[in-house]
């Protein structure tokens, strides 16, 4: 199976961009009121923000580690 560039950059984006992002948008929201509905705690916030973060980022290294050593299989 051959994988594109447009993929492999499609796949960072998401884990290293994007997710992250989400939950910063979240962080900083829940902190200056924006869903009062929620109201969830700010350590918990900051736990998930921290976990979810590292998590993308493993992947994304694990990704490009993969793929960087298995590259005749990158378009």
């Amino acid at each position: 199976m051959k994988i594109s560039q447009e993929d492999l950059h499609g796949v960072l984006m998401i884990f290293g961009i994007l997710m992250p992002g989400a939950f910063i948008f979240i962080f900083v929201g829940n902190l200056a009121g924006a869903f009062p509905e929620f109201e969830l705690s700010v350590s918990f916030l900051r736990g998930y923000l921290i976990a979810v973060t590292l998590f993308c980022t493993v992947l994304s290294l694990l990704w490009i580690g993969i793929n960087h050593s298995s590259s005749k299989y990158i378009n």
